[in-house]
């Protein structure tokens, strides 16, 4: 979405609009596993997964923005006796 764009809708309906393009995008990307209150779990093996995270980065984040991401990382869990999630 061009800057004028962004600047003529304003900063809170432009969230909206990046925040269910987002979600749409990595709804269909092939690792999304679930979403709730403000959290997306992707889930899947390390390259699609990174790749579909640059890519939601390229196409929604502003070019110009200060975009912050906090991630975490599991490889080969969690097994299902370990499981602690915000996702029950």
């Amino acid at each position: 979405m061009p800057a004028a764009q962004r600047s003529a809708i304003g900063p809170r309906l432009y969230l909206n609009v990046v925040r269910a393009g987002c979600i749409d995008f990595l709804k269909t990307s092939g690792v999304f596993d679930r979403s709730k209150n403000f959290c997306t779990k992707l889930r899947g093996d390390s390259g699609p997964v990174f790749a579909t995270l640059s890519e939601a980065f390229l196409r929604f984040a502003a070019p110009q923005g200060h975009v912050a991401l906090d991630l975490t990382v599991s490889t080969n869990s969690p097994r299902a006796l370990d499981r602690m999630s915000i996702f029950r």
